[in-house]
């Protein structure tokens, strides 16, 4: 396995009014970081040796200057927090390297130069299909992709990493030698290991692809997010990769997400237009229920065994709840999404037809 290199430096890029190339850790950054579409930090590209890497510069924390007009007690502060936040992100990418398949697009190096913290990976271009059209490709193209996004977070899964942020924009395809496409899984910003629960503020990621055990623990409810939530996330976009389009939301507000409908036990139908060999998977993927909720390793196992020519199939044994699955979250009470004020296990309609249990 691949040591990942943590190196500290304490000298400065320069800054200017007209950009000039800098060099940061021996990575040589020829173009402004950009802060578009990446939340809480900048990124851009750099090359060292020859080679082209993805540079991510992290806007927060940031290390204390030496000459920073703090007391000495507030730099001290700063500086534990940011050597706490460092040694944290340090093991959940070690889990990730680990866990590391050739869909995961891992660190290479993290490390802090002067005041800021940066991380690279290898550099992916996306260059096969956008991400809306994935549903006209062939079931032979769809069945592949599929299984490599479950095997993919079943690794992650295995070493109990939680990548906490699945959704479009964290995934970029690749054409390969033989004509299809792969996918990569990028953005592990969000991330957090199973036995290191996060608080309610520290849960970041798209509310479109929330869990509804993510969404009541940012209500401060004490209930664990395991990676059945990136499961969950994975059958919203199973739904999307195979159909265009999410599930349909009914009930009384249509607006809310995937996971708020499960959570106000409203109607959530996969659309007619899901081939019939994925509409069970994706109903159970989208359970409140994390006990009955498949688990990445399942779904992978689940998809193996479905010949993606086949028009029909019976459900295999591998989406039958694993013994020691934690329990679900319990019902609670007075939850500002609420209408009937519990909550409880909703139902999910396939084709019109009433599935699951209430």
């Amino acid at each position: 396995m691949s040591t990942l290199k943590i190196k500290v430096h304490t000298s400065e890029s320069t800054e200017g009014t007209a950009f000039q190339p800098y060099e940061i850790n021996g990575y040589l950054v020829q173009q402004p970081l950009t802060a578009n579409d990446s939340g809480f930090s900048k990124w851009g590209y750099c090359t060292k040796f020859g080679k082209e890497f993805f540079l991510k510069e992290f806007l927060s924390p940031k290390y204390p200057k030496e000459d920073a007009p703090i007391t000495e007690q507030q730099r001290n502060n700063r500086v534990k927090e940011c050597n706490a936040w460092f040694q944290s992100k340090q093991e959940i990418y070690h889990r990730i390297m680990e866990s590391a398949s050739g869909n995961l697009v891992v660190p290479s190096d993290f490390f802090r130069f002067g005041n800021q913290f940066y991380l690279v990976t290898e550099k992916v271009q996306p260059n096969a299909i956008a991400f809306q059209d994935l549903h006209l490709q062939s079931a032979e193209q769809l069945q592949l992709l599929l299984k490599v996004l479950a095997y993919s977070f079943s690794k992650l899964e295995q070493h109990g990493v939680v990548h906490a942020d699945v959704k479009p924009n964290n995934l970029i395809l690749k054409s390969t030698i033989d004509g299809f496409f792969t996918v990569k899984i990028i953005d592990f910003d969000a991330s957090f290991l199973e036995e290191k629960q996060p608080d309610p503020e520290e849960l970041m990621g798209d509310a479109a692809y929330y869990s509804p055990e993510a969404i009541l623990r940012m209500m401060e409810e004490e209930v664990e997010v395991t990676s059945k939530s990136d499961v969950f996330a994975l059958g919203i976009l199973f739904h999307q990769i195979l159909s265009g389009e999410l599930p349909e939301i009914g009930g009384e507000d249509n607006t809310l997400s995937v996971g708020e409908a499960v959570l106000n036990e409203e109607p959530v139908t996969v659309r007619d237009t899901v081939p019939e060999p994925y509409r069970e998977l994706i109903q159970k993927m989208l359970l409140f229920d994390v006990a009955e909720r498949p688990s990445s390793t399942a779904v992978f196992q689940y998809l193996s065994e479905l010949d993606a020519s086949q028009k029909t199939w019976s459900a295999p044994a591998a989406l039958s709840p694993e013994p020691g699955t934690p329990a679900a979250p319990q019902k609670r009470q007075k939850n500002p999404m609420e209408r009937n004020g519990s909550v409880q296990q909703t139902w999910i309609k396939a084709g019109g037809q009433r599935c699951g249990n209430v």
